[in-house]
């Protein structure tokens, strides 16, 4: 795949993608549906006797022995930019296919969220991590924006492809790096299989992601690849190499149903998590992904 399959396939899916039934759950002008920092600042002001409580500076007022009572005048943030979280460690680029697979789901992702936030007018910035952050794109409107995003996510996954390092996804840097820079209420959308988190749910740091979620609107978007351990028809054994550590393993072709039904059920598990946790959240495949996208916009599950 080239940039310029990337880019056009995107012009396909900003020319395709239904934004009128997204509906504005996530994009466009809308309240905070979230408790935290989602308003600008506008003024402070003297508190007026008969004004509402809400806004008063109350350690100012104690201080004064209420002398001095004065109220911050904020108004409620319309547009919330979006932040897409992706990871594009190694294991992004497994793939059993080259038509349907993780990386083309998360190319697809990438455009399909980022012009349904332009068509909203929403800002978009991108944060790319592996075992670190790899990418960082400033947030940013219009088709030109977008497209610079998948020129910086291709020259990533491309590096990965060209001069391959065994190194696993670690999401925790990722939410560390979402903490430390965005100010003001986002919609915060982590796009990875999480491989990390289904092999040790324990690997994600809930704390902070439940942190996060106070403060922002945070989506999970789960890839799945159904091809994977879809072996109908071998027999004997096959060495499978983990992309995250590059270590080797023979698994038995016979158990590989039984592995596939164990993390699709895992994967299920993941997404429960996340949603008793008030993220969003949702496990996606190569095919009607730009659909079940749509449909997860408008309904919110």
């Amino acid at each position: 795949m080239t940039f310029q399959d990337i880019s056009d396939r995107f012009e396909e899916i900003k020319e395709g993608l239904p934004v009128s039934r997204t509906g504005n759950r996530f994009f466009g002008e809308h309240k905070s549906t979230r408790r935290g920092i989602g308003y600008h600042f506008m003024e402070i002001t003297k508190w007026r006797p008969g004004e509402p409580f809400k806004g008063i500076r109350w350690r100012q007022a104690i201080l004064s022995n209420f002398r001095e009572i004065s109220v911050v005048r904020r108004m409620e943030q319309k547009k919330v930019p979006t932040c897409l979280v992706a990871n594009i460690s190694p294991s992004m680029l497994f793939q059993v296919r080259d038509d349907a697979n993780k990386g083309r789901l998360l190319i697809d992702l990438i455009g399909a969220i980022g012009f349904t936030s332009s068509y909203f007018h929403d800002p978009v910035s991108f944060i790319g991590y592996s075992d670190r952050i790899e990418a960082s794109v400033e947030p940013g409107r219009g088709t030109g924006h977008i497209i610079r995003i998948g020129q910086e996510l291709y020259d990533r996954l491309e590096l990965e492809q060209r001069y391959p390092e065994p190194k696993p996804a670690d999401c925790n840097e990722a939410l560390r790096y979402v903490e430390a820079h965005l100010k003001g209420h986002h919609t915060v959308v982590l796009v990875s299989d999480f491989v990390e988190a289904i092999n040790n749910v324990g690997a994600l740091d809930w704390e902070l992601l439940g942190e996060l979620a106070m403060r922002h609107t945070v989506i999970a978007l789960v890839l799945a690849d159904p091809d994977e351990f879809d072996w109908t028809g071998l027999g004997g054994v096959a060495l499978v190499r983990r992309p995250q550590t590059g270590a080797t393993d023979l698994v038995k072709v016979k158990g590989a149903r039984n592995i596939r039904a164990r993390l699709l059920a895992e994967q299920e598990q993941l997404v429960e998590r996340f949603r008793e946790s008030n993220i969003y959240a949702a496990r996606l495949t190569y095919g009607d992904h730009i659909d079940r996208l749509t449909d997860f916009f408008a309904e919110g599950k």
